[in-house]
């Protein structure tokens, strides 16, 4: 558990810098300085990361970022400009609309073939190491796996681009909209919803999972 620990700190401070994919961490000693633990420590949080093909050890070259990181957004100041922050906001309401769509059809449509694998994606997600790994990026695999369920193709489609738009939009910022504990709780609600076959309830769970309080704006703020 504590190599946990250590891992989670490298990568947060790899999210927190904002270092890029290909950009150089710094040295363990430097690294064993900065977090206040010793290089031994550093040693085995970077070989999990390599593990988890988030860094890249180069043999006499260093440690290199593989996959950029993301920190939770809990205060909406951290996006920037205004115009940033409207950039978000549409990106986020036309997900939303698609996404919501998708899951009130996917819990009408969903075959058991497809519901045997989402839960077993959920149940690979809430494991270490891929709890870890999904800690700082964003990740919508879940929500394509809906959209997969649907049969529709056109639907399917669609939904691609949004959150191609989506994610890049967010990216950009270097954070992302909630912790992945409350992403995966959200997600579960979401996925009992289409056991059940309750389109309405599968709806209204996607609605509250996309609830972003921290770009939306009331209608009269527009």
């Amino acid at each position: 558990m504590l190599r946990l620990f250590y891992e989670s700190r490298i990568q947060n401070l790899i999210a927190s810098r904002r270092l890029k994919s290909g950009e150089k961490l710094a040295t363990e000693r430097e690294l064993s300085a900065t977090l206040n633990v010793g290089r031994g420590a550093v040693r085995e949080g970077i070989k999990l990361l390599a593990a988890l093909d988030i860094v890249e050890v180069r043999q006499g070259s260093g440690t290199f970022v593989k996959k950029d990181q993301s920190l939770v957004l809990l205060d909406a100041s951290h996006l920037g400009s205004e115009e940033r922050r409207e950039m978000l906001a549409q990106a986020h309401q036309t997900r939303k609309i698609i996404d919501c769509a998708v899951a009130e059809l996917a819990a009408l449509s969903v075959s058991e073939e497809s519901l045997i694998k989402i839960r077993d994606y959920l149940e690979d997600s809430d494991r270490e190491p891929m709890l870890t790994r999904l800690a700082c990026s964003i990740d919508l695999t879940f929500e394509s796996m809906l959209g997969d369920a649907t049969g529709n193709a056109y639907l399917r489609a669609v939904q691609k681009e949004a959150h191609r738009y989506f994610q890049t939009a967010w990216e950009s910022t270097g954070y992302m909209p909630r912790p992945a504990e409350e992403r995966s709780q959200q997600h579960w609600a979401i996925y009992n919803e289409l056991a059940a076959r309750n389109s309405k309830g599968a709806k209204a769970m996607m609605e509250a999972h996309l609830n972003l309080r921290t770009i939306e704006k009331e209608p009269n703020d527009r």
